[in-house]
């Protein structure tokens, strides 16, 4: 029986990406489409919550997997660090805050305008979701010492010479 060769971090990284710009490119144009009969509007709506939101759910999906190898160091040391270098810049955290901004104010846009626009912060809170998700993965783990657990159970109570004096 052959191995099947699993995909690299960069590829899933890219395919989350990807993903995500499906979902909020169809969040975008969805609303520019107009339907006028009730079975075109159906089949409308049934392909765009499908789409939009599956490929919303999938990225989130392949981003949590793709936390939990690099987590379990499921692919080499190398293929990690040059995920970490490429998403773990100023220009990709100087990308999220934008769109994180440019979210919230089309929300709160359209939360407040009497003729309600065709939600754009929606689609790119989906964006900034997902690179949400793989800001996360790339950061680095905090080192932890391994002598330096403690155990409370065994740890002896806490004392001191000077409670219930003040200063």
């Amino acid at each position: 029986m052959q191995r099947v060769r699993s995909i690299s971090v960069m590829q899933q990284a890219v395919i989350c990406v990807v993903l995500g710009l499906v979902s909020a490119v169809i969040w975008f144009v969805a609303p520019l489409v107009r339907v006028h009969s009730g079975h075109a509007f159906a089949l409308w709506f049934t392909l765009f919550a499908v789409t939009a939101l599956g490929a919303f759910i999938a990225s989130l999906w392949i981003s949590y997997d793709l936390r939990t190898g690099i987590e379990s160091e499921r692919w080499p040391p190398e293929q990690i660090e040059r995920f970490r270098v490429t998403f773990d810049t100023p220009l990709v955290v100087g990308v999220y805050a934008t769109l994180t901004v440019a979210a919230m104010f089309f929300l709160s846009f359209d939360l407040m305008s009497h003729h309600h626009a065709h939600g754009s912060g929606y689609g790119l809170l989906l964006l900034t979701q997902n690179l949400s998700q793989l800001l996360m993965a790339s950061r680095r783990p905090k080192s932890r010492l391994s002598g330096q657990r403690i155990d409370w159970r065994s740890a002896p109570p806490i004392t001191s010479d000077h409670w219930g004096q003040h200063n």
